[in-house]
């Protein structure tokens, strides 16, 4: 993955909206970067659900508290 063909794609904003609509927005954003040749990085994936819906997807990447809480700066090697 480089950074020239990669779009993040923040799920921060979605915090009061559905699942559903969280994942229409999703799809659509994968549809966009599928179509521009580019890689999808979903920032901010705290759901099991979201986790577990896009984890096939050898396109999409994802972080966030789903995967690991953030760790101290003397922890990051």
């Amino acid at each position: 993955m480089s950074t020239e063909s990669t779009q993040l794609s923040s799920l921060l904003i979605f915090d009061n909206i559905s699942l559903e609509t969280t994942v229409d927005f999703i799809h659509a954003w994968s549809s966009f970067a599928k179509e521009k040749n580019l890689d999808l990085i979903l920032e901010a994936v705290r759901s099991k659900y979201i986790a577990e819906k896009f984890a096939g997807d050898k396109h999409i990447f994802q972080q966030g508290y789903y995967w690991s809480k953030s760790l101290p700066l003397d922890e990051i090697e």
